[in-house]
């Protein structure tokens, strides 16, 4: 579709400039120095910022019907003295490398069939792994992340792929023959967690099988890998979840999968995926035992991202950006064309999760996503978060600013025009820094200027510090983390 740009009147970024960002990247660049467009480079603010995200919007002239579903690359910004280099690879995953030789799309994926109709989907049910969500800094490599799927393990100064990452054979599936035919391996999701004492990592994944099942990861520093799985009633959708220093808090939406169309290749997974609108489950699980502890209802509505989640005394703390229902495939479909109807917002929201019951506080009355957080104060009671938004009366989810709240309410913003801004990493300025005093790395998508670019702000006031031109057009990519010029050791780790 062509891709008509905004007026220069236009207050927010339309579905043109989203289509214009999302155009297929066919550059892979090496080390490349960025043009810096405005300011100076921070001193003190060296390392490498991670990111990823989808590489392309079709697959030799198929045309992804997800933005979900676009192939993973992975971006590298290294910053130094002498400004900043820029590396971006593509994920080579076995589905990428089989449909590159074959010059064919060859995978069913989250939203997109094969085309051809029922005789190219029907039993199909290998979907591509896209690799495309967040990135994990494990060991000595680097982890691209895809929820349904195994991760790929990439070298984190090249960013070549090495390997499929199963953890020494920790993701294989060891259920019945159903299972394994359906999952010969777990998936591991795209948000796992880091716990900021111990270095742990926990993570989880979802499966159909005789029984679907949510499985939960433990992977220890000391290499030792813990699973549990946990049968379900029903397949749910579940992105995101929130770790406490004592517990796993899941929340399974009232949303629910036509897996006999699915699986029949009838529809995709996103078309199969119906809203209801009755009350969501709440699960409390405690993290040592993965024993569930607390299980509670909740208000219908759907998270695609938290921020934090802390304890005090009995009560658990959620916040996240809570959607009144999951997105339908077809508001996707209707506003990647160019439509105007509203498409679900998100607000900032916390739960308070007390032993018999879930208060609801909505936090600020504008929309909010891809929310974070200083990382210091991650699993603790935190004063600040900043989060992605646009205005109230922007029909489409395309973002346009950049926002920093404070528990008091206060709230400041930045606003990038009809430019689409990304989620934002917070670096603090030092280890002992005021919580939120730093930096945050935003990438942009301008339609104007026909390009991608790096703005470093300052966390406090949101004003631009200096900016960086990337030498090609780059798809809004959905996580990614800052690890500073420190060598790790073997234990430590950091995530998106």
């Amino acid at each position: 579709m062509q891709a008509d740009a905004p007026s220069d009147s236009a207050l927010w970024p339309n579905a043109g400039a989203y289509q214009f960002a999302a155009q297929n990247v066919s550059q892979e660049c090496s080390d490349v120095l960025l043009e810096q467009l405005t300011g100076c480079l921070p001193e003190k603010l060296r390392g490498v910022l991670y990111r990823n995200g989808p590489g392309r919007s079709e697959c030799f002239g198929l045309p992804y019907g997800h933005p979900f579903d676009g192939d993973g690359m992975v971006l590298r910004f290294e910053f130094s003295r002498d400004g900043v280099r820029y590396s971006n690879r593509f994920v080579r995953t076995r589905e990428f490398d089989e449909e590159e030789q074959a010059g064919r799309p060859l995978y069913r994926s989250f939203g997109t069939n094969l085309p051809g109709g029922l005789l190219r989907n029907f039993a199909k049910l290998r979907f591509k792994n896209a690799a495309n969500t967040s990135v994990l800094r494990f060991r000595d490599s680097l982890l691209a992340l895809w929820e349904g799927g195994l991760p790929h393990a990439l070298d984190p100064r090249t960013l070549e792929t090495l390997r499929r990452e199963d953890f020494d054979g920790s993701l294989q599936n060891e259920h019945s023959a159903l299972d394994r035919f359906l999952n010969p391996e777990l998936p591991f999701s795209a948000h796992p967690k880091v716990c900021s004492r111990t270095g742990d990592i926990f993570n989880f994944g979802m499966a159909l099988g005789a029984t679907p099942r949510l499985y939960l990861y433990r992977l220890q520093t000391d290499g030792h890998f813990k699973k549990q799985s946990m049968p379900l009633q029903a397949m749910s959708f579940v992105h995101d979840f929130v770790l406490t220093d004592n517990y796993l808090v899941f929340i399974f939406p009232s949303v629910s999968f036509d897996i006999p169309r699915t699986l029949a290749g009838l529809s995709t997974p996103v078309d199969s995926i119906m809203t209801q609108d009755r009350p969501g489950e709440l699960w409390v699980i405690d993290r040592h035992s993965f024993s569930l502890v607390r299980q509670l209802q909740v208000p219908s509505g759907f998270f695609f991202h938290f921020s934090n989640g802390y304890e005090a005394g009995e009560d658990i703390y959620l916040e996240g950006c809570l959607m009144p229902r999951f997105p339908q495939a077809a508001d996707t479909r209707n506003l990647l064309e160019g439509g105007t109807d509203p498409f679900p917002k998100a607000l900032l929201t916390r739960y308070r999760v007390t032993p018999s019951q879930v208060e609801v506080q909505d936090l600020a009355p504008i929309p909010a996503e891809l929310p974070t957080i200083d990382e210091r104060y991650a699993n603790q009671e935190h004063g600040v978060t900043f989060f992605i938004s646009n205005a109230l009366e922007n029909p489409t989810p395309f973002m346009n600013r950049i926002m920093r709240r404070e528990m008091n309410g206060q709230v400041v913003e930045r606003e990038f025009g009809s430019d689409i801004v990304g989620e934002p990493v917070f670096v603090p300025d030092s280890e002992t820094a005021a919580e939120g005093s730093g930096w945050l790395l935003v990438m942009t998508h301008s339609f104007q200027r026909r390009r991608a670019e790096l703005h470093v702000l300052s966390a406090d006031s949101l004003e631009s510090l200096t900016s960086f031109a990337l030498p090609h057009t780059v798809p809004p990519g959905f996580h990614g983390f800052f690890e500073p010029f420190i060598t790790p050791s073997s234990s430590q780790t950091a995530v998106s």
